[in-house]
This record gives structure tokens, sequence and C-alpha cells, in this order.
């Protein structure tokens, strides 16, 4: 549901992986959003230290605290957040319409869109990947990240953690 590939070249590759599985089953039920959604807390919370450690090395250094609360707990919060709304959120909801065009009935149906890329900046690079990927997984997505080239430690354990999280 989710890959996050380290080569330009291999853009293309994952993109078309992701793009296939959204054809062949484009509609995501509650429970697959879920668990997407728990996978991917289950990543920040089992490389915690790692994530800390690896932002503070393409830093030079940076304040372990703000990176555990701004790259780690800011996206485990807003993954819990979408888990535990998402089935509310996936729900018609029915519009007004105007009165010219009784007895219709108007609703509005939340769909996927199918595949979404994020391409995330140098200086929250955990956050600002993950944070949209939790966005784009809630709404049934597939997700395709790039991580920033000017953190190679943090884009490169984002990357090795994605695919261990999300075959």
């Amino acid at each position: 549901a989710m890959q996050a590939p380290n080569e330009t070249s291999a853009v293309r590759q994952a993109f078309d992986v992701l793009r296939k599985a959204a054809g062949d089953k484009p509609y995501l039920d509650a429970d697959e959003r879920e668990d997407l959604l728990s996978r991917l807390i289950s990543l920040l919370q089992q490389h915690e230290q790692a994530f800390v450690d690896a932002i503070s090395d393409d830093f030079g250094y940076r304040v372990r605290l703000e990176s555990l609360i701004a790259d780690v707990m800011v996206p485990i919060d807003g993954a819990r957040y979408a888990r535990a709304h998402v089935r509310e959120w996936m729900q018609r909801r029915p519009v007004s319409t105007s009165p010219l065009f009784l007895p219709s009935h108007a609703f509005v149906e939340p769909v996927p869109l199918g595949v979404v890329g994020v391409i995330a900046p140098w200086n929250y690079p955990v956050d600002l990947a993950l944070g949209p990927a939790i966005a784009a997984l809630a709404a049934g997505n597939r997700v395709l990240l790039k991580p920033s080239e000017l953190t190679p430690k943090t884009s490169a354990l984002l990357a090795s953690a994605v695919s261990e999280f999300f075959k």
C-alpha cells in the first residue's frame, strides 16, 4: 500500500506497482485502512530511536526531544486520530438540493484517488513524509513516498522501515 523508492529510476517502477494495485482493488474497506494506519504506528514506534538518531546525524546535530516530538510522536498521534475516525470519514453524507429538483436526493461519497505522491522536504523529514501519507492512506489511496535527498540517513531508514511494514 505504500513504497519509498531511493532512486529516481525506481520511482516509475514503484508507481506502476501501486497503480496496478489500485486498479486491481480501487476501494480499500475500513478494516484495510485501519490496518495500514496501525502498521504506520508500529513502524514509528519500533524505529523511534533510529529515526531520532538518523535525523540528528543528517542535521549534524538536532535536539533529540524535538525530533522525537515533531518527527515521531506527531505522526503517531495523527495516525491514531485517522484510525479512530476513518469509518466516519468514509460515510456517504446527504446534501441538500434545490427545491427545483424535488423529490431528488443528493449525497457526497468520498472515494480514493488511486495513487498519491508525497515529496518530503528536509526540515521535518519523517513527519512531512508520513503526515500526508497518513491522510492518503486513511482516504484509501496507495502512497508513493519520495523522501528528501538532503537527509540521506533518515531517508534510507524510512525506505527500509516502509519496506519492512508495507509489502
